[in-house]
This record gives structure tokens, C-alpha cells and sequence, in this order.
């Protein structure tokens, strides 16, 4: 059976953790390998329950013991590479607990994805943004049944525009002087190797792109094959926690503490927080719902799940309390998350 690899970094994702879990693992990982930093939620402990149902392996960022190491998801990504299940992996990926991929081929899953793809080594798919949908508050933690408008036209294979996008990977770890990044593999001379880099439509990516270090691409064709619906806002309170937890690469670009993190903030949401397309509804690998309700079910998963609910709403009552938290909050309400709506009747 093949061996698929999935990393990620988290840091205060308790309440979305048992559907992204589900979904990736009905996607076709066989491995989930997740590295997490200074919690305060319980996402560390719900990941710790579900590595003793052998769904996922949960380490720690090495960054939190090596403070030298540098940016926190380059640490971790560089660290997962001297992992055996790594090693052993004939597919990796990284995304990020706000991101699911999606196959829209076939039965929904990775086997899919691969038999139309054919022979290959990389295949980068586009990341497609959802807005906000103006929902308020945290919820029950579901992500891809309340966040259903994207930021492009998903709805119309024939009439898709190109559009320029963020890239996430799938590709063999064993790929001669590979580094493993976040957006894609970074290959010196790809194009040389007589290797495959294929896009989200099964189409051959150019020397112009499997060659440079860029995380982005302007996609001529419908992602026929595969995309990733990113959800980097979620809800206003969602996004809130976000600001609040701050960002894994560059610190002033989120957070509370300084005009320019509020700033940034407010300039990162209304830039995403915006949608002229109808809601729909994502292609899901079989039996996604169905393991996320067993998770739900499983009585450990359930207390922390629920507590974690309690712990973001708590965090976004005590931001609110501060001038700074009360201006952020006015500047996101003040962005409306639907655009008039194309088509409409």
C-alpha cells in the first residue's frame, strides 16, 4: 500500500483539529505527522489522543527547544524530513490546519488523484480562498460546511479565468536535493531531470516555475483534477484568535501589540473577506463525516473538543476588553463578506 505523508504546524487549533484530521485521513494519508508550539487550547492534548488511536504522530516544534533555529514553520518543515515515516513516505505534503484539499476526480481520495495524473513526481495544486460568509463566532468548530463561498469561480469548468495562486505539493520525498517547504519543493534544475511536475489540471508546470524558488502560479486551466479550499479567515471571532496567536513566518504581520500587526491585520482581512460566488459544496473523500463523528463520539475528544469552543470565545471576550481588540473589531465588521452576487435571481 502506498505511504502518504501529511505535515502541518499548529498552535491554538483545538476546535477544527477533529475535521481536518477526518479529512485527511479519508483523503488517503496514511501518516500525519504534526508539530505544535506553546497551546493554550488543548490542541496539543487532542492531537496527543488521537496519536494513541494511531491517527496521527504529534511532536513538538523543534524551535520551542532550539530557539536559534529560526522561523517556526521552517524549523519544523526542515525537522520532519529526519523523520523515517518520511523517509519511507512515496507521497509528502504540507498544509496548513486551515487548508483541505480537494479531488474532484474520481472518488475524491489521493488514489484518484494519482491515477489521473498518471506517472509523475510533483503536482502543485492551486489554493483557492473563501471568505468569511460573515459568520461571527468560533460555532461548533465546522469549517467546510459554514465557509462554502469562494473567492473564484469553482462553479464553471469551461468559463474558469486564469487566475494567479498560492501553490501547495504533493511530491516524492526522495526527489535528489529536494528541501521540503511549505508551498512546494525547492529542486535546482528540475526541468533537467527528466522527472514530472504536473498542475491541479494534470498539465506539465513550465521550467519558468519548477525551476524558480516562487510559491505561485498563474493557472491557465480549471484545477480539474485537484485544489485546496484555504480558509485563512474562518469567522470574524475565528480570525480574532488568529490575529491574537500571531503569524508562523513573519511575526509583525499579525498580532496586537503594535499599530502596524492591527494594521496588517485589517489589510489581510479585507482583502480575503471578499466573494462575488455562490455558496457550494466541497467534493469530500468518503467517510470523512462519518470518522469525524466517531472522533466526536469518543468521550476524550469530545471534553477537550468542547472546551476548546469555550477557550476561543473566552480569548476573543478578553481581546474585546482592550482598546486595541475593540478597534480590530470595528475595522473587520466594517468589511462585508459578500460582494453582489453574480447571477443572481
Amino acid at each position: 500500500m502506498a505511504r502518504n505523508l501529511l505535515v502541518a504546524i499548529m498552535r491554538d487549533e483545538a476546535p477544527y483539529v477533529i475535521e481536518w484530521v477526518a479529512h485527511y485521513r479519508a483523503l488517503g494519508f496514511t501518516d500525519i505527522l504534526v508539530f505544535t508550539n506553546d497551546c493554550s487550547d488543548g490542541t496539543d492534548r487532542i492531537l496527543d489522543r488521537m496519536m494513541d488511536r494511531h491517527l496521527v504522530v504529534h511532536a513538538p516544534n523543534p524551535k520551542s527547544v532550539f530557539g536559534t533555529l529560526g522561523v517556526w514553520q521552517v524549523a519544523a518543515l526542515r525537522y520532519a524530513s529526519a523523520f523515517g515515516i518520511f523517509r519511507r513516505a512515496d507521497w509528502v505534503c504540507t498544509v496548513d490546519a486551515d487548508e483541505f484539499i480537494e479531488v474532484s476526480t474520481g472518488d475524491g481520495t489521493l488514489s484518484a488523484l494519482f491515477e489521473a495524473a498518471g506517472d509523475c513526481d510533483v503536482i502543485s495544486l492551486p489554493v483557492i480562498g473563501y471568505s468569511s460568509d460573515d459568520h461571527p463566532s468560533v460555532g461548533d468548530g465546522q469549517v467546510l460546511s459554514r465557509f462554502r463561498r469562494p473567492r473564484v469561480n469553482l462553479a464553471d469548468r469551461e468559463g474558469w479565468t486564469p487566475q494567479a495562486q498560492a501553490v501547495k505539493t504533493l511530491s516524492r520525498p526522495a526527489i535528489p536535493g529536494a528541501q521540503f517547504r511549505n508551498h512546494r519543493p525547492k529542486i535546482n534544475g528540475f526541468s533537467t531531470t527528466g522527472r514530472v511536475w504536473l498542475d491541479g489540471s494534470g498539465n506539465a508546470m513550465p521550467a519558468e516555475f519548477t525551476d524558480k524558488k516562487v510559491n505561485g502560479y498563474l493557472f491557465p486551466f480549471y484545477p480539474r483534477l485537484a485544489h485546496v479550499n484555504h480558509h485563512s479567515l474562518r469567522s470574524l471571532h475565528g480570525f480574532m484568535v488568529k490575529t491574537l496567536r500571531g503569524d508562523a513566518v513573519t511575526a509583525s504581520r499579525l498580532g496586537v501589540e503594535t499599530k502596524q500587526q492591527l494594521d496588517n491585520a485589517a489589510r489581510y482581512w479585507t482583502a480575503r473577506n471578499q466573494s462575488d460566488q455562490h455558496p457550494r459544496d466541497v467534493h469530500l473523500p468518503p467517510g470523512a463525516q462519518e470518522l469525524a463523528a466517531e472522533l466526536h463520539a469518543d468521550p476524550v475528544l469530545a471534553d477537550l473538543h468542547g472546551r476548546a469552543l469555550e477557550h476561543h470565545e473566552k480569548m476573543v471576550a478578553r481581546l474585546l476588553q482592550s482598546p486595541a481588540g475593540q478597534a480590530l473589531d470595528r475595522t473587520l465588521r466594517a468589511t462585508p463578506s459578500q460582494k453582489a452576487l453574480q447571477g443572481t435571481v
